[in-house]
């Protein structure tokens, strides 16, 4: 990843059912952003961009992505590398489905280096 060519990283998730929760934060910024930061709250579709300023580049910035699955139907995450044109690759594309009685948690770490 190049944010100096204009690179960055966009993340989406999407959730069928009850309301989603999940937090964005670094080990440097703190937290960033959570489902409650985005003014349509509760919706189906979450995105937002990281790295897209050259001013958010931190060297060796641990970011972490928390999500909490509960009593959701079907959940979706993904993170993808664009550029000035687009999109460029997926980098992680995850699918959950469960029950109305499930309790999970999943946490996603990526490393800027």
């Amino acid at each position: 990843m190049s944010p100096g060519a204009g690179e960055f990283l966009f993340f989406r998730v999407r959730a069928k059912g009850p309301g989603p929760r999940f937090q964005f934060a670094t080990d440097v910024k703190g937290i960033l952003l959570n489902q409650g930061t985005f003014p349509q709250h509760p919706t189906t579709i979450y995105e937002w961009t990281y790295l897209r300023e050259l001013s958010d580049v931190q060297q060796f910035e641990l970011l972490s992505i928390g999500l909490l699955f509960a009593s959701n139907r079907d959940y979706r995450y993904q993170i993808t590398l664009h550029g000035p044109a687009g999109p460029i690759r997926d980098l992680l594309d995850i699918e959950y489905s469960g029950t109305p009685t499930d309790f999970e948690t999943e946490v996603v770490r990526v490393l800027i280096g």
